[in-house]
């Protein structure tokens, strides 16, 4: 098939206008013997009979009524329309198939199913997995945490970006459903506090501090955030870009030079370090150099004019990628 073999879209339903008879599902004895049409028997046999046989002529309202039903569906579908989940159509039919795409109860988003005969809605207050996972949605949800653990409801917990507020009174938890997907965490909270973001019953978790801004991962049972980062007095922290940002201390008595190992090894090269001395100097000290690899740098520290032998605390960065 070719795109210029696109049908026209329907305007109308066949009979909007016209007289039709609504379709009942399922037949019954007053329905076959009356020759009346039901979804479950099609026409009933009467009306495939001779006239003069006993047989009844099928009614044009019937005609009308099935092709109305159908193609008032179908105009409804060349709309871009769609039918959220419903738990009588799922008991009818027996589930949604997997596979199935359907929108959200606000429509702001679609829901895909990953498995067969899910009867279960995709929304619920509790963040339990029920089959249905976030296809695509618009726009943030705002998360209000205070003073207790709040467990997202899967329809918020369904938008890409969450943006946390309240006045922390302590320590809190943010229970995601475990699904796998990636999140942006935007923390407007206040307070001396963080938000521990979790699945409910995962071990791995994620600190998210006040004026923060973090993307994290869920796998289905931890949370991680996407940069990876080792937060110490001798860390890393990876960008989106790619850079990668290394810091440490080490202790060199002045005039002397020492190598340091990076937490982890750049991969391709390390642009630019910088070293200082910390608090502890006079103006009697020179200052430090660094030089950067891949896997180290070696730093030394500048010669004291005042004879000291003391070691002194050196803070060393470098950025790489």
């Amino acid at each position: 098939m070719n795109s210029s073999d696109m049908p026209s879209r329907l305007v109308k339903a066949f009979s909007v206008n016209g007289s039709k008879n609504a379709i009942a599902t399922d037949s019954s004895s007053s329905t076959t013997s009356s020759g009346t049409a039901t979804y479950d028997s099609g026409f009933p046999p009467i009306t495939m009979q001779a006239i003069s046989a006993g047989g009844i002529p099928p009614a044009g309202k019937d005609f009308n009524g099935v092709l109305y039903d159908i193609t008032n569906k179908l105009k409804w579908y060349d709309g871009g329309g769609a039918y959220p989940f419903d738990a009588t159509f799922a008991s009818a039919v027996g589930g949604y198939p997997a596979g199935a795409v359907i929108p959200s109860s606000d429509f702001y988003g679609f829901w895909q199913n990953t498995i067969d005969a899910n009867s279960t809605s995709p929304e619920n207050s509790s963040g339990s997995v029920t089959g249905w996972v976030p296809h695509s949605f618009y726009g943030s949800a705002s998360v209000s945490v205070s003073t207790a653990n709040v467990t997202l409801p899967t329809l918020t917990a369904a938008r890409n970006e969450l943006i946390l507020s309240g006045a922390l009174t302590g320590n809190r938890y943010l229970y995601i459903p475990a699904w796998v997907k990636s999140w942006r965490i935007v923390n407007n909270c206040t307070g001396s506090y963080a938000v521990f973001i979790s699945t409910p019953s995962g071990t791995i978790t994620v600190q998210s501090y006040p004026g923060t801004t973090m993307n994290i991962r869920c796998d289905g049972t931890g949370v991680y955030r996407i940069q990876p980062s080792q937060l110490a007095t001798s860390g890393y922290q990876y960008l989106d870009s790619g850079l990668l940002i290394q810091w440490g201390t080490v202790d060199i008595t002045p005039g002397a030079s020492v190598t340091v190992n990076y937490p982890v090894s750049f991969q391709n090269s390390a642009f630019i370090g910088v070293a200082s001395k910390g608090s502890s100097i006079s103006g009697t000290d020179y200052s430090c150099g660094i030089d950067v690899s891949k896997t180290y740098a070696t730093i030394t520290n500048g010669t004291n004019t005042g004879g000291s032998t003391t070691a002194q605390g050196i803070r060393w960065f470098v950025l790489g990628y």
